[in-house]
């Protein structure tokens, strides 16, 4: 749950603090080789702070793996519908983490 509110939290704050243009601008290549926004990163960065902190590996789509050494593994893709949630739509995007992975073998 921290991952999940640390990454409504940081969209939200993304919203009043920078500009749409800035949201939506190109940051750099995600792990999955597509461009990521501005606005991934922002919220990508406040999952992982959560996540790892609470002991958890990574597996994001803008990143790639961020391993912790846990045998528990959140995978997300920090802002699902980037366009969307840089322009602020009203139905914007998810914003939550997406799966949770036990057990399983490193990618």
């Amino acid at each position: 749950m921290a991952a999940a509110d640390a990454a409504v939290d940081a969209y939200r704050h993304a919203l009043t603090t920078y500009s749409r243009e800035k949201l939506r601008s190109i940051a750099k290549q995600g792990a999955d080789g597509t461009p990521t926004m501005f606005v991934d990163v922002v919220v990508e960065d406040a999952i992982i702070d959560a996540a790892t902190a609470a002991g958890l590996n990574v597996l994001s789509e803008e990143r790639g793996w961020v391993d912790v050494g846990s045998a528990v593994t959140l995978v997300v893709d920090p802002v699902d519908g980037s366009a969307n949630a840089a322009a602020a739509c009203r139905w914007p995007a998810s914003v939550r983490p997406s799966s949770w992975t036990v057990n399983s073998p490193r990618p």
